[in-house]
């Protein structure tokens, strides 16, 4: 008879656990989405809002040429150098997340995201190049938003394979 209580107990925890989780997904899939809405728009004042609170110190972004860009004592989201480079009336992006997989960790407080980011980029020059990049993501969540923490991109090429 004692074991009815703690056998339901566990059970409607777990059940709470993973209905919070499949939440947890969901939000953050469409967060990724939602922040490539903002980027393909060039709303600097909203891209600037998906990264950890703490001015995006710390924020690193390790980039498909092998390049880091972020710096534990370097602001690297900054509004204003964002606003220098996307005002201009030819840069453009054209990027969709495809293939979005999330992994919920800590409680629901910290997200790995895998997605392929296709679609192009035009510079100030004019010059469309196309985007097929797949992307490793941490976001961990502040005040209950997804904030991204670190990124990876490497480029991936239509029919590469593995050896």
């Amino acid at each position: 008879m004692r074991r009815t209580p703690i056998l339901l107990s566990v059970l409607l925890l777990v059940l709470c656990t993973s209905l919070a989780q499949a939440g947890d997904k969901e939000d953050l899939e469409a967060r990724i989405i939602k922040y490539h809405q903002v980027w393909n728009a060039k709303n600097t004042g909203e891209f600037v809002k998906y990264f950890v609170s703490n001015g995006a110190k710390g924020v690193t972004f390790a980039g498909a040429d092998g390049g880091v860009f972020g710096d534990p004592q370097i602001e690297f989201v900054n509004k204003a150098d964002l606003d220098s480079t996307w005002s201009h009336p030819k840069v453009q992006f054209n990027q969709t997340p495809r293939y979005i997989q999330v992994t919920i960790y800590g409680n629901g407080t910290v997200g790995v995201v895998h997605y392929y980011r296709l679609g192009s980029t035009t510079d100030a020059n004019g010059v469309t190049t196309p985007v097929n990049l797949r992307a490793t993501e941490v976001w961990l969540k502040e005040g209950g938003e997804w904030k991204a923490a670190h990124r990876h991109l490497s480029q991936w090429r239509i029919g590469q394979t593995s050896n």
